[in-house]
């Protein structure tokens, strides 16, 4: 039965494809372009080719769209205006209900037929009222379908009704101002690094302090502050739309020979007739851990090992939460204390040993040094009741330096010591000499206490003879590792790799070597000849 449905519907076709007129088998097709505007208002608008429109209230603002037809059959047009919302960060077409400024708008022509493979302009006209100050986002929805037979003027033979619709959706904007139109501007706002995978990336962050959205366009230069002649650029970006008060970044894919380090930046942004520009003396670093600008927790979290660690670390940290607890009950007074009004006036309470007389506490007593070190480790102060006796003075300020982690100032107790001072400023470096200072020593306020570093003598402080240039297929071990950035290591390598390939053609043939980059071959690469 079913093979027979087919060869009917076969049948079927065959014969109205006979008759003169449209095929049944119908395609839609169309594009928007929006014109450009001659408008030059504050607002940068003129010659823009977005749907962007700023009007004062009571005054029209006019936009106008090129329907291009791409189908060999007629098609239905129609326009609509629907509101725009954001939900979860995305924007989204809400088709429910008309936007607010559908009721302020006029689209001439609307709901009208265009002709296979032709054109129709279409003007959309936005007149705000009084009170309508402010910024407005929404939807302009184009939708095309086949037209009934009938709507369009008497034709020869039979029209298909095509029973589809293609619809495409175009993002409009309004800003009306009392009396003075909204301006545009915008800043820059930094530069940044990121690596995904294999792949390394540059970033820019513009914000839009005007009144009216930006696409702004660029490009930037990376130089290297200490050999200008290494350089990457111009790197060419562009942004999608930013809206009034929003802030966001684009990237750029950056050359694989950039390296982390030190990097001078310098960034151009234009908006119409708009320029900023800006420079950076930054430090890159290519990785897939955190960014300057934002997300960078949710990149954090994205590492296999710290999605991993975490639940150990917070393991860890109830467990020490519970002892530390545990030991605190330990140490509680048991029920009938003084507070309970069950202690004796003329004696210590019952159970209990008494207080030695000599002034000195029992072994079970707790000490203020230590209940200061768990303060000092935690950063909170002790409590204390008003009936406890407290043997702290005060608060001091006291400045670390030098081979320590996180150097800076830190408040501490005053009858705090070196030791714990350093530790408080994250400890020392691999690099520290502490023989010489008194890690017990009790600090004062203003004290600054300086961490020097080691002083490593060097191997062989025997000078090296080293002609100003080098050929670099003559030269020993000794005379290339003493070249700036080269090194023992890196010298030797050198020469084996020259003993590989037999001899050295070029000076830039370096970059073969392990442990040699581009910034690297800069530096030295006017030492040396082949």
């Amino acid at each position: 039965m079913r093979k027979l449905h087919s060869w009917i519907a076969a049948a079927f076709l065959f014969v109205l494809a006979a008759i003169p007129g449209r095929s049944l088998a119908g395609e839609l097709g169309f594009g928007i372009q929006v014109e450009a505007t001659e408008d030059a208002t504050p607002a940068q608008l003129a010659a823009n080719r977005e749907l962007w429109f700023a009007a004062s209230p009571g005054e029209t603002a006019t936009r106008a769209i090129r329907i291009i037809s791409t189908s060999p059959d007629p098609q239905l047009i129609s326009i609509a205006i629907f509101p725009l919302v954001v939900v979860d960060g995305e924007d989204t077409l809400v088709s429910s209900e008309p936007s607010e400024i559908d009721a302020w708008a006029s689209i001439e022509p609307n709901g009208f037929i265009v002709e296979p493979r032709a054109q129709q302009t279409v003007q959309i006209r936005i007149t705000p009222p009084p009170g309508s100050e402010g910024s407005y986002t929404a939807y302009v929805v184009v939708s095309a379908s086949g037209p009934n037979d009938g709507s369009t003027e008497e034709r020869e033979g039979t029209y298909a009704i095509v029973p589809t619709a293609l619809t495409f959706s175009k993002s409009l904007w309004l800003g009306v101002g009392d009396g003075q139109l909204p301006e545009t501007d915008f800043e820059l706002r930094g530069v940044a690094a990121r690596r995904d995978g294999e792949t390394k990336f540059l970033q820019v962050q513009i914000e839009n302090t005007g009144g009216t959205p930006i696409r702004p366009k660029g490009e930037m230069e990376v130089v290297d502050p200490l050999f200008p002649d290494n350089r990457f650029g111009p790197l060419e970006f562009s942004f999608a739309t930013i809206l009034p008060g929003e802030t966001r970044r684009t990237e750029i894919e950056a050359p694989a020979e950039l390296e982390d380090g030190n990097w001078r930046v310098r960034v151009v942004a234009r908006q119409g007739s708009i320029q900023k520009s800006e420079i950076y003396d930054v430090t890159l670093t290519f990785d897939d851990s955190t960014s300057e600008f934002g997300e960078g927790w949710r990149r954090l979290l994205r590492l296999p090992w710290l999605r991993f660690g975490l639940p150990l670390i917070a393991l860890v940290g109830v467990v020490f939460g519970w002892r530390l607890m545990r030991g605190k009950r330990d140490h509680d007074p048991p029920a009938g204390d003084s507070s309970s009004g069950d202690t004796p006036l003329d004696g210590p309470p019952k159970d209990e040993p008494p207080t030695p007389t000599n002034g000195t506490a029992t072994a079970t007593a707790p000490r203020d040094s230590d209940a200061a070190a768990l303060d000092d480790t935690f950063g909170r102060p002790v409590e204390q009741s008003d009936s406890t006796p407290s043997t702290r003075t005060g608060r001091i300020i006291v400045h670390v330096s030098g081979a320590v982690r996180n150097p800076g100032m830190f408040e501490v107790n005053d009858d705090a010591r070196v030791g714990e001072v350093i530790e408080r400023a994250g400890g020392t470096l691999i690099v520290a000499e502490t023989e010489g200072i008194n890690l017990a020593r009790r600090v004062t306020d203003g004290e600054q206490i300086v961490v020097p570093k080691r002083v490593v003598a060097p191997r062989d402080s025997r000078p090296i003879a080293i002609p100003e240039i080098l050929d670099l297929n003559l030269a020993n071990a000794e005379q290339l590792a003493a070249l700036p950035g080269i090194g023992h290591d890196i010298g030797v390598e050198i020469v084996a790799h020259r003993r590989r390939i037999g001899r050295f053609t070029a000076v830039d043939q370096l970059l073969e070597v392990k442990g040699i980059g581009p910034r690297k071959l800069a530096v030295v690469k006017r030492r040396l000849r082949v």
